[in-house]
């Protein structure tokens, strides 16, 4: 049941590159989002990544806090997203989503500054 999740989730986050804020305006986050909150519930670990640049071969991402189950509850990771763009906001920001029962993990990126080129 997991793997169709991630599969799904992965299927979603390729036709929405949108950001992960205002899931309202957008179905297709919403989904996302949906998909997400099954995962916690489900017993997955979500981690916060963040680096300042993406380079093709040498990228170093620092975790954001720890990785944690965050309750099942999803606004907890809007949170956490929101105060990791406050401290970094010129940083790339990813979610990484763990299920260890299935040994898999899905990574996807929330966050890009404006301003700054992947590489």
């Amino acid at each position: 049941m997991a793997r169709e999740v991630f599969q799904m989730l992965a299927t979603t986050v390729v036709q929405s590159l949108l950001p992960i804020t205002g899931a309202a305006q957008y179905p297709a986050e919403s989904r996302m989002l949906a998909q997400l909150e099954h995962c916690l519930h489900r017993g997955c670990v979500l981690a916060i990544e963040h680096t300042a640049r993406i380079e093709p071969r040498t990228a170093q991402w620092e975790l954001w806090g720890t990785s944690s189950l965050y309750a099942g509850d999803l606004q907890a990771v809007h949170i956490e997203i929101d105060r990791c763009r406050q401290a970094h906001c010129n940083h790339h920001i990813r979610l990484c989503v763990e299920d260890w029962h299935w040994r898999s993990r899905l990574s996807v990126i929330v966050y890009r500054p404006h301003s700054t080129a992947l590489y």
